[in-house]
This record gives structure tokens, sequence and C-alpha cells, in this order.
């Protein structure tokens, strides 16, 4: 009876988004502040583009810094809301260094309204007893660790925003966990676990909307990676998928507080 009674927790707190049907035509986020973890590329950049063009001013955070000067000129020349590069390398980020972050956004910005955890690092498909432990670390630490000590870290800012809203990535493999799929797998398994313990210990003394949202298979970089046999043009490409995102930051609706959002 317990397995069972678990089992359906963990059903009913899945939930297929509706974002074919989510009006974005005339949605804004003028005077909203958004990080984006990965927003050099793919979903991040995407993402990035479409908050930047609705209003919104995003902090894009990236290792890449050539590509996120890229992405600020682009944006810049269409009349997009000037974002932010923050250039930062997630495998570095540890509780030492990470109070000097904080500090420069407090500084700038006094609050965030939107925590995007979209930077990943795919690792290598192996065995477990041969995966390679260099890999096995970076994976951890920029899929799982660092989404940990930005929320702690910038829980501050978050609660003073109005319906502060911290949107974690997950995958198929997090509950599905097929061979070889290593340090991704246990990676997003973890995620989701604490995305649902951030919810459960401050849903009834903040207004934080903790979430994991799960893109499936969209046409990026990693994707490239991971399916190499696959033919690309089947799966969306990043700017498809853009509505399911919008509505997963813009929907005040209590009953999505805590879910894992799948596309």
């Amino acid at each position: 009876l317990k397995r069972t009674i678990k089992l359906a927790k963990l059903m009913n707190n899945i939930i297929r988004l509706p974002w074919q049907e989510f009006d974005t035509d005339s949605l804004r986020f003028d005077d909203q502040i958004f990080l984006i973890t990965g927003a050099a590329g793919g979903i991040g950049s995407a993402l990035t583009r479409e908050l930047s063009t609705r209003g919104g001013t995003v902090i894009m955070l990236d290792k890449k810094q050539r590509h996120l000067e890229k992405l600020y000129d682009e944006l810049c020349s269409e009349n997009a809301t000037e974002p932010v590069i923050l250039p930062a390398d997630l495998t570095q980020l540890n509780a030492e260094n990470i109070g000097a972050l904080v500090d420069g956004l407090e500084q700038d910005f006094g609050r965030l309204d939107a925590l995007i955890h979209n930077a990943a690092e795919l690792g290598t498909l192996a065995p477990l007893n041969q995966y390679d432990l260099q890999q096995w670390s970076t994976v951890m630490q920029v899929n799982l660790h660092a989404p940990y000590l930005l929320t702690r870290a910038l829980l501050p800012l978050l609660q003073n925003a109005k319906n502060g809203r911290i949107l974690f990535t997950t995958a198929d493999s997090a509950t599905q966990a097929n061979a070889f799929w290593g340090a991704y797998a246990i990676a997003y398994a973890g995620v989701q676990a604490q995305m649902s313990l951030w919810h459960e210990e401050l849903e009834n003394t903040t207004n934080l909307y903790f979430n994991c949202i799960n893109p499936g298979a969209v046409r990026t970089a990693m994707r490239r990676l991971s399916h190499p046999g696959e033919v690309a043009e089947e799966s969306p490409a990043p700017t498809e998928i853009m509505p399911a995102y919008l509505q997963a930051l813009s929907t005040i609706d209590s009953t999505y507080r805590g879910k894992i959002l799948l596309i």
C-alpha cells in the first residue's frame, strides 16, 4: 500500500503542459529580471531572445563569452531589452566564490524574478564501472551541484520578487534510467529530488514556484552528440518550444507549483 501511495504521488507530480494552446501574442515581461545558465546556445539563447524581445532583462550566464557577446550584439540591434553578460564557468563554482557573484547581482538588481537552470553537460555514454571519473565530476557539478549552489545563494533575491520562479531542467533519463547513461541520468534524478525538496520546504512560507521542465527531444548540439543516428529535423528546434517555457515562467496557478513539467 505504501508503495502504491508513493507511485501515485510521483505520477501526480508530473504535468504535461498544454503549451500548444498557450497564447503568447501579447505576453510581456517588462521590468522582470531573469538569470539563465547556459544562455549562449540552444534552448538558453532561444529563451534569452524571447524574454528580451518581450521586455525582460536577461542575465546571460555561460562560459562561452564570445557567444554571449554575439547574442548581446544581435539583441541590441533588434531593439530588444539590453541583456547582461555574465561569463562564468559552472565547473568552477563553489561555496567560496559564489558570494562574489551574488553580491554583484544584489548591488546591480536587488531582486530576481526567475532563475532558469538550463546549462548541462552530457558526459560519456559508458558502463558505470568504466565511467571516466573526471567526466563524472563535471556532469555532477554542472547538472546537479551548481543549480543547488545558485538556488541557495540567490534565494533572498528571488524572494524579493512577487512570484519568484526557479526552473530546473530535467530529462527522461531521470525516471527511465537506461543502461550507459551514467552520470547524466543520476544527476537529473537528483535534480528532480532537489526541486521537490525546495518546494516542500518553502511552499507554505514563500511565494516561490519551483519546477522542473523536461523539454524532450530538441534539435540542439547536445542532442546531436547523444543521438548521432537521429534525423535532426524530426525534433523541434529550440524556438519551436518557447511557448512552453513562457507558460512555465508566467502562469500563476498553485497547481503548477512543485511539478515536473513535460513538453
